[in-house]
């Protein structure tokens, strides 16, 4: 892995849930500086800061890690139905992109 990769990967992420450097900060205990030395690679975090970013995002630390490319779904209250639901959909979205996964 590249180290550049995380930084990238953090951007990306907090950009996607819709956060500011400065809402991200607030909600990981950091400084909105501290995101941006992250996010440009001047500084990497300690390993309970990338848990607590896995946590804010609902993603794995292998994840930000660029380790794992795979997001997760949190699927905690839904019942059986509708989980296979969900499966069904993700097959036929890969199906559709041809990314075929076991």
């Amino acid at each position: 892995m590249y180290y550049i990769e995380f930084g990238e990967i953090l951007r990306a992420t907090r950009l996607e849930k819709g956060l500011s450097q400065a809402k991200l900060a607030a909600l990981v205990g950091l400084t909105k500086a501290a995101i941006s030395k992250y996010e440009t690679s001047v500084n990497y975090p300690a390993y309970n800061i990338l848990i607590r970013f896995a946590r804010v995002f609902k993603v794995s630390t292998d994840y930000l890690l660029g380790v794992e490319k795979r997001k997760t779904l949190n699927i905690e209250g839904l019942t059986n139905k509708q989980i296979d639901s969900l499966i069904a959909i993700a097959s036929e979205y890969q199906r559709l992109n041809g990314n075929f996964t076991d």
